[in-house]
């Protein structure tokens, strides 16, 4: 009880407080704190919340902060594998990927026009989509020779009704504006000695000749060369799509046209000439049990499996009646719906399956495998990661990816920006000529690796 009324006694005996002891700015603290206070007072009595706030002094001096800016998701790029003695079937695919983005921004831009002037877009973009479909697939035949025979040469011809040429001309982009401005029969002329030899000998000797089964492996993989293109450009559009979540009409377009090409063409093969056809020739030479009904089988099934066939089909409609649209991938816990796709290898007709999984913000883990469908049993895997670091390293994005199983192949790449607009960058490949990926993309079959190495200079918008 004493030291009750000491307490009492000591209150009673306190000073009343004297404001101005007080600083300015305890005291406007304090008057923050009797605001706060006062507003939960009258929440919990069910009032509402004073109709003013006080104005923090920082915003009224900086104002509403800036909208953030938009990067650049685009670009346009000049590589070193542009050159001719250079060129790879990965760049040339990558230019046309870029066009198609560019075409992409040219539906954006027009969303808002007339209906007619929209429909001439759509018209003159699948055309586009036509010729450059065209022109890497003739590229791709020609490419395939030069990795299988020390002389091959070739010449790319817009019309084949034209004089058979006696000298090269492997040029692609002036290959591709001529296909755009005077179009005819497209096509690939060999000029390789070398491959006119072998094929004499293997006539003449037959399945007993050294070069017959050589000579049938290596038509196999040039003529089906122009195919596999093609559905390797429906996969890079797959693959943007993905990581993009955007889809324009040229893309939709692209990815349904060039995937089903080699199913296409098959239905129309009639003699040697026809790619399908051919490819299939050799298949029976070499007694590789697959036929034109089973590309066309692989091709169809190939659009069936994929979920990006699915969610393209869903935003399609929307999509060629305005601009590029965002679209929402079929992903389960990050991890990607498979995509397959469909090609021609010396093994017989193969299935390509490829998904990814996010592990975390700008980081993917890679993977996939292919698999013969239709012809002698073999399979291959694949595995690699891509990411994009942050601004500590100035958005610098990789990616690397290995092959394993027939033979090992290596993928990596980099891009650094350096500054908003330009960005610099490297590709390097190693391939084996046993694997299914090196018969597509390796520059020399002949030795049991073939390597490719290119720098690049990209103006993103």
């Amino acid at each position: 009880m004493a030291s009750i009324h000491a307490v009492n006694k000591g209150l009673l005996a306190a000073k009343p407080l004297d404001s101005s002891r007080l600083n300015p700015e305890t005291l406007e603290m304090l008057k923050a704190l009797l605001v706060v206070v006062a507003s939960l007072f009258s929440l919990c009595a069910g009032g509402s919340a004073p109709a003013e706030s006080p104005v923090l002094p920082s915003e009224a001096e900086t104002g509403p902060p800036a909208p953030p800016t938009e990067k650049p998701k685009d670009s346009l790029t000049f590589s070193s594998a542009y050159f001719e003695k250079m060129y790879t079937n990965k760049q040339l695919a990558g230019f046309c990927l870029e066009v198609i983005r560019l075409g992409a921004h040219v539906d954006n831009l027009l969303a808002s026009s007339p209906w007619i002037i929209i429909a001439v877009w759509r018209v003159s973009s699948m055309w586009i989509d036509f010729k450059y479909g065209t022109a890497l697939h003739e590229a791709g035949h020609g490419l395939r020779l030069r990795a299988t025979y020390s002389d091959g040469a070739y010449a790319l011809m817009h019309d084949i009704k034209a004089t058979s040429p006696t000298k090269k001309n492997e040029n692609f982009f002036k290959f591709f504006l001529l296909e755009l401005v005077s179009p005819g029969r497209a096509a690939c002329h060999y000029l390789s000695e070398e491959r006119s030899e072998t094929h004499r000998n293997a006539d003449l000797y037959g399945e007993k000749s050294k070069d017959f089964e050589s000579y049938h492996k290596k038509a196999i993989i040039s003529g089906a060369g122009g195919i596999n293109n093609n559905v390797y450009l429906s996969e890079l559009v797959s693959d943007r799509t993905f990581a993009q979540e955007s889809m324009s009409s040229l893309e939709c377009w692209s990815y349904f046209s060039n995937k089903v090409y080699g199913a296409a063409y098959a239905a129309k093969a009639k003699a040697l000439g026809d790619d399908p056809y051919t490819v299939v020739y050799s298949y029976q030479a070499l007694g590789i049990p697959a036929t034109l009904s089973d590309i066309q089988r692989a091709g169809w099934i190939s659009v069936a499996v994929s979920g990006t066939t699915y969610y393209m089909a869903c935003a399609s409609w929307n999509i060629f009646l305005g601009k590029e649209q965002p679209i929402r991938h079929f992903a389960l816990w990050g991890l990607r719906v498979p995509d397959t796709c469909s090609y021609l290898t010396t093994k017989g007709v193969s299935f390509r399956t490829i998904s990814e999984y996010n592990i975390c913000h700008h980081l993917d883990l890679t993977f996939g495998a292919e698999y013969i469908v239709y012809g002698h049993s073999a399979r291959e895997f694949n595995v690699g990661v891509r990411q994009t670091l942050g601004e500590t390293w100035h958005n610098m994005s990789y990616a690397c990816a290995f092959t394993f199983g027939l033979g090992f192949d290596a993928e990596a790449s980099v891009r650094i920006p350096v500054s908003q607009r330009i960005a610099l960058g490297a590709d390097v490949g190693l391939y084996s000529e046993k694997s299914l990926l090196g018969e597509r993309h390796s520059p020399n079959l002949r030795k049991d690796y073939g390597a490719n190495f290119s720098v690049s200079v990209s103006w993103m918008y």
